[in-house]
């Protein structure tokens, strides 16, 4: 066999990925969701396979679009409900799993999406978004290319008249605020449409109960959702339409309704917003007629998270189930992610006890059960396995891998294994970190570092695969990342802790981790480390170099810079400032906090290069952030770069389109050659 070598960048354009497992209701077959970049077009494309959970057969491609996903079974397991974007806008197809080519079922004027089948196999619940001017009777009209293209120039010659708060958002631009999201009905039989929802609402999380009588959703409906955007409420509405009962009172964040197993209550994931936005999603129980408040049902000793923060730039394809109730027992299979990685866990609900369901050191981010719960899918990533579909049997415990999607690749790349490590932050708290040696690491010799530092603030650094750090590795780096107070996947009191303290005990947090990574590995080279970030983890790169000078280069990314305008510009900043911050800029002395916050404040300490990376179309934190920082730092007189990127958004790095990628990790790779020479020397 031929030596491997070490992931390229380019490599990207190679690799495929997994997700959005569904299994058939007998247990016996897999869909998933194949995503790969087409090598022509350098575009993404996502068909659905099959696979038998036999584990003896190889996935077979099960449509052939150009961009399926969302498969959902039908509840007898004959037919195959999914979302394609074929025919134009993305709508709901159909496809019997026996023969024959798939059936267009909706032909909604903006498009479909999230089928979920009634119970009883009659009807198929979607969201489809509709003017608040248009008549019921013309969302299936499609928008004609004069229409189109009258939308296009609509603003060429007047102005855009804005009077919402909410009006753009990362990822969709200026947002039709006349446009909302409501819920419809088709019945199979006669085809007949049916809209559920009413009024001036967004509304999601689709679950029929099981004598298909009724639909719970969620939805904000406070008076002033711009104003109170994290808002979302659970109600139930008669499947003809009607009045909704709103199970909660419109004290939290409430979504993803599951209804219990006797009909009369559901569960759904929610937060009370105690620790605004740094507060663990919990699980909470409550009658589905709305005559008692909901409650939180998970023990108080499962201070975990519910869901999945956990970080990769290889993910996609990943819908799938938050809950799943039990066949045979009062419990609840759910999500929850825990000191970097993220498993199945069970609740049983009548002796208030957890316990793990899936194992290892890896992110289960997606999974579905047979009907009689004794199978369930999985997808799930890890360093090296990117992403993958396996199968376990609860009965036997035995789970079996069944996509090996990217050997071809695989079999030529030496993929580095992170280490993990713990160390003690500056006040006692324990934090977790791992480290990549570089490609060809060998004793007696000091290697150049990477400081890797992730976004949110609460997300998760864990077992997720970065190509991003491979490519470093081969390139002859070191890669430390380490998850500081404000990350999820610990204790409620940890990822709170950064709140109204950016770069305080966070920052003091990742230096513990540089200092305890020189002591734990005396082959890395204090002399040659370099740090970047993204996010949050650009506002700390950008915090960290004007703090000191420890770091011969630095890249930021999609960062801020200058909390009294991120306030303001952002498409969360008036909600995200005041809830991480602690301050509002009507407070008394608000603008010498938000100051005191900003990395713009100590710019004239700046010495390390930087390269700053952002994309044109970032809603998030948006292109003057990075403006302000480059200009400031050129009129120093400092060395500093500035790449933008049209055609992206805050998401280029994950999602972005393939190109702006590999140039985007093109340039912070040569950024940092430039100033670090990554020849192993002896030490």
């Amino acid at each position: 066999m031929a030596e491997k070598r070490g992931m390229k960048v380019d490599d990207l354009l190679r690799l495929k990925w997994a997700g959005g497992p569904r299994i058939s209701p007998d247990g016996k077959k897999i869909i998933y969701v194949g995503t790969e970049i087409n090598p022509e077009s350098k575009a993404y494309e996502s068909k659905l396979w099959q696979v038998s959970t036999c584990g003896k057969t190889k996935p077979i491609p099960f449509t052939n679009g150009k961009n399926d996903s969302n498969p959902r079974w039908s509840p007898v397991g004959d037919s195959l409900a999914f979302v394609s974007n074929r025919s134009g806008a993305p709508q709901i197809w159909l496809l019997k799993t026996g023969a024959g080519e798939a059936q267009q079922l909706t032909k909604m004027r903006y498009g479909a999406n999230n089928p979920v089948w009634s119970p009883d196999g009659k009807k198929i619940a979607f969201i489809a978004r509709m003017d608040i001017k248009d008549e019921d009777d013309i969302m299936t009209t499609p928008v004609s290319k004069k229409e189109k293209d009258a939308l296009a120039n609509q603003y060429k010659d007047k102005a855009r008249v804005i009077e919402r708060m909410r009006y753009k958002m990362n990822g969709m631009g200026y947002l039709d605020t006349d446009k909302y999201a409501h819920i419809w009905t088709i019945d199979l039989e006669s085809g007949e449409l049916k809209r559920i929802t009413e009024g001036n609402y967004n509304n999601m999380g689709i679950a029929w109960s099981n004598d298909s009588s009724k639909i719970a959703f969620a939805s904000n409906r406070s008076e002033d959702p711009d104003m109170d955007g994290w808002k979302n409420d659970i109600f139930v509405v008669s499947a003809e339409g009607g009045e909704p009962v709103a199970l909660t009172k419109g004290e939290g964040s409430f979504m993803n309704p599951v209804w219990g197993p006797c009909g009369t209550h559901l569960i759904f994931a929610g937060s009370d917003r105690k620790f605004a936005g740094a507060t663990h999603m919990k699980i909470y129980h409550v009658k589905a007629d709305g005559s008692e408040e909901a409650v939180n049902i998970l023990p108080e000793d499962f201070d975990v998270p519910v869901g999945d923060t956990g970080a990769s730039d290889s993910r996609f394809g990943n819908s799938g189930n938050l809950f799943v109730f039990d066949k045979d027992k009062l419990g609840i299979y759910f999500q929850a992610h825990y000191h970097g990685a993220t498993h199945i866990y069970y609740l049983d609900i009548e002796e208030k006890k957890v316990s793990q369901v899936t194992e290892g050191n890896r992110q289960v981010f997606a999974y579905d059960f047979s009907y009689d719960r004794k199978m369930v899918a999985l997808g799930w990533g890890d360093t090296p396995n990117i992403t993958e579909i396996s199968v376990l049997n609860l009965e036997t415990k035995e789970e079996v891998k069944l996509t090996d999607i990217n050997r071809e690749i695989l079999d030529e790349i030496e993929i580095v294994l992170p280490e993990e490590f713990w160390y003690k932050a500056e006040d006692g708290w324990d934090v977790q970190g791992w480290l990549i040696k570089p490609l060809g690491w060998k004793e007696g010799y000091k290697y150049p570092l990477v400081l890797q530092i992730h976004g949110g603030p609460h997300t998760m650094y864990g077992y997720g695969f970065f190509h991003e750090f491979q490519a470093m590795a081969a390139e002859g780096y070191a890669i430390l990342y380490v998850n500081p107070r404000g990350s999820h996947g610990y204790s409620q009191e940890f990822v709170h802790a950064c709140i109204g303290h950016y770069g305080q005990g966070d920052f003091t947090d990742i230096m513990s981790g540089v200092d305890a990574a020189l002591a734990k590995w005396d082959w890395i080279d204090e002399d040659r480390m370099v740090v970047t970030g993204g996010s949050y983890g650009g506002f700390m790169t950008n915090w960290i170099i004007g703090q000191n000078n420890r770091f011969k280069a630095a890249a930021t990314q999609r960062s801020i810079s200058n909390w009294m305008s991120f306030f303001g510009v952002s498409d969360i900043g008036y909600t995200f400032t005041e809830n991480e911050l602690n301050v509002s800029p009507f407070d008394d002395g608000a603008n010498d906090k938000l100051w005191d916050f900003s990395p713009l404040k100590y710019v004239q300490n700046v010495k390390t290069p930087l390269l700053i990376i952002h994309s044109e179309q970032d809603h998030r934190c948006p292109m003057e952030q990075a403006e302000q920082l480059f200009i400031q730092l050129k009129k120093l007189g400092q060395k500093v770069r500035f790449c933008r990127f049209d055609g992206a958004t805050h998401d280029l790095s994950r999602t972005g389109k393939p190109s702006l990628r590999l140039d985007r990790l093109n340039h912070i790779i040569n950024w940092f050659n430039e100033h670090v020479d990554v020849t192993p020397v002896e030490k």
